[in-house]
C-alpha cells in the first residue's frame, strides 16, 4: 500500500555539517538546509563556472553538507544513525545518463511526474539532478535504493550507486525553480533478490573451440553467482570489444555478463554490440574478457 508520510517532509531532521571538514553536526530541519542555498548562491555560481577540477572540488568542499538519510550522532558511520529521517536523495548525472533526451529539462518533463518525488533540482555542479523522496521502510534503505535503482533503469535513467550509501552526505546547492511536491507519497518498492536461475546448457550445438568453452563456462559462473564486472563504464566497453572478437557469437555472452548490473537495459547493450562488431577489435582480446573474470574472481 501507497500511503503519504505523516511528517511533512520539510520538517523531517538531518544532521548538518559546515563543511567536507567538520566532524560536529548540527540537527536542523531538512527545509532550513535547503533553504540555506540562496545564502550561498555565489559560491555555488563561482563553483559552476570553475574549470579545473581541483578548483571545483575546493570550492565545493567548503559548502555545507547533509545527511539526508537521517541525524547522526558520534560519527557518521551506520552505526551511529540516531534517527531515519524517512528519506533518501538520488543523484541523476548527465555523464552517466548521455543518451537520455532532453536532458536539460529532465526535472520538469519526468521528476515532476513521478508521485514519490517531493523535491527535485540541480545539483551543486549544475550539471545533473539530485531528488528526494520520502521511503515507506528506510530501516530497508539498501534494498529500497537498489529497487528504486532498478526502477530508473526501466526508465531509461541511471542512478548513482553511491547514493546506496545511508552514511552519503549531500552538498547544498541552488536552483532557482526547484521542483516541490509537498504531497509526495512514500515510496514502497524492495528489491528482492530473483530466485536462482536453472542454467540451460546452452549452446546446444556444442563448441567451436577450447576459447568458447572456456566463456561459455565463465559465463555460466558469472550469471549463477551473480557477479557485476560492468560497473565501471569502461570496464563494460572493454568487456564488449573483447566478446566482439567472438563475432556474433559473443553477442549473447555480453548480454549475459551485462545483465548482471542493475543498470542493463537490453536495447542498448544490442545496439553496443553491435557497434563493436562494426568498429573491429580496437586492439582488444578475449584475453581482454579472462583479464576481468580473473579480476572478480570467476575461475
Amino acid at each position: 500500500m501507497i500511503e503519504k508520510q505523516s511528517i511533512p517532509f520539510f520538517d523531517r531532521y538531518v544532521s548538518v555539517f559546515n563543511n567536507i571538514h567538520d566532524t560536529e553536526p548540527k540537527e536542523m530541519k531538512l527545509g532550513e538546509f535547503l533553504a540555506l542555498g540562496a545564502q550561498y548562491r555565489e559560491q555555488i555560481m563561482r563553483l559552476r563556472a570553475a574549470t579545473g577540477h581541483e578548483t571545483r572540488s575546493r570550492l565545493k568542499k567548503q559548502l555545507p553538507m547533509m545527511t539526508t538519510n537521517g541525524v547522526f550522532r558520534g560519527g557518521r558511520r551506520a552505526e551511529c544513525l540516531a534517527a531515519y529521517s524517512g528519506l533518501i536523495c538520488i543523484d541523476i548525472d548527465a555523464k552517466d545518463n548521455t543518451e537520455v533526451p532532453d536532458f536539460d529539462h529532465l526535472k520538469g518533463n519526468v521528476l515532476s511526474q513521478i508521485k514519490e518525488v517531493a523535491y527535485a533540482a540541480r545539483s551543486v555542479g549544475g550539471k545533473g539532478y539530485f531528488a528526494i523522496i520520502p521511503l515507506r521502510y528506510p530501516n530497508q534503505h539498501k534494498q529500497q535504493f537498489k529497487q528504486l535503482q532498478k526502477d530508473f533503469a526501466d526508465i531509461g535513467i541511471t542512478i548513482d550507486a553511491a547514493c546506496s550509501d545511508v552514511c552519503r552526505l549531500r552538498c547544498l546547492s541552488y536552483d532557482d525553480e526547484p521542483y516541490i511536491n509537498e504531497d509526495a507519497v512514500a515510496y514502497t518498492g524492495v528489491y528482492r533478490e530473483p530466485r536462482q536461475p536453472q542454467w540451460q546448457p546452452w549452446p546446444r550445438n556444442g563448441f567451436a573451440d577450447d576459447t568458447d568453452e572456456r566463456v561459455y563456462l565463465a559465463c555460466k559462473e558469472i550469471e549463477l553467482r551473480k557477479i557485476d564486472m560492468t560497473d565501471n563504464y569502461e570496464d563494460w566497453i572493454a568487456i564488449g570489444f573483447s566478446l566482439a572478437t567472438l563475432g556474433e557469437g559473443g553477442r549473447e555472452y555480453f548480454h549475459i555478463v551485462s545483465r548482471q548490473s542493475p543498470k542493463y537495459r537490453a536495447r542498448e547493450t544490442d545496439q553496443k554490440f553491435t557497434s563493436f562488431l562494426r568498429s573491429g577489435s580496437k586492439g582488444y582480446s578475449i584475453g581482454t574478457f579472462f583479464y576481468y573474470c580473473q579480476r572478480f574472481g570467476v575461475v
